[in-house]
């Protein structure tokens, strides 16, 4: 099934992520990982993005991630796309739309953190652009420009929209995210 993770700098979408992978060999499309890539291989878009935007505690240009994530679906066979894991995109009502026009996104899983455990969280996993000052300007961008998606998923009849308590631990959060998962893939009648 495939799954949208929203929620704040911090919230835990990466670990989430990275455990529905680990364990059930989810297809991760993170267009940051894929961003912070381009900039470690020095591409001409990575570099662009790092400089002008994410380093900056900036969110990239909707047309921009747009087209990232339409060219990183197209590389995906059947069964990567059916069990993908979008995180860290949508972060904008126009990302939202475009991804709703791209696939059928049955369940989006937005992570509740508070900021202090989220700041604390991110100042430890020692990323280049991980500076508190940094990490609070992305929370603003957050607030402003990101937590609007959840309304779209929320009104959105197409999807499930599930909200957890990510000031949890990683295997509590994950063991409830994936207890909601069974539970749509069985009313969806897709068996698993």
């Amino acid at each position: 099934m495939r799954i949208v993770l929203l929620g704040a700098p911090g919230s835990g979408k990466d670990t989430l992520a990275e455990t529905f992978k680990q364990e059930y060999n989810y297809t991760i499309l993170s267009p940051g990982e894929i961003y912070r890539k381009q900039a470690r291989d020095k591409t001409e878009l990575g570099i662009k993005a790092r400089d002008e935007y994410w380093g900056k505690g900036l969110l990239c240009p909707d047309e921009l991630t747009n087209e990232l994530v339409k060219n990183t679906i197209g590389g995906l066979n059947e069964k990567e796309l059916f069990n993908t894991i979008f995180n860290g995109y949508p972060r904008s009502f126009v990302q939202a739309e475009f991804l709703s026009k791209l696939v059928n996104i049955p369940m989006a899983i937005d992570l509740i953190v508070s900021e202090e455990i989220a700041i604390g969280r991110l100042l430890k996993r020692g990323r280049i652009d991980d500076t508190e000052d940094v990490i609070r300007r992305r929370f603003k961008e957050y607030e402003e420009k990101t937590k609007p998606v959840s309304n779209f998923y929320r009104n959105h009849g197409m999807s499930t929209y599930i909200t957890i308590d990510a000031d949890d631990t990683p295997r509590a959060i994950f063991e409830e995210a994936f207890g909601y998962v069974i539970e749509n893939i069985t009313s969806y009648g897709l068996g698993y």
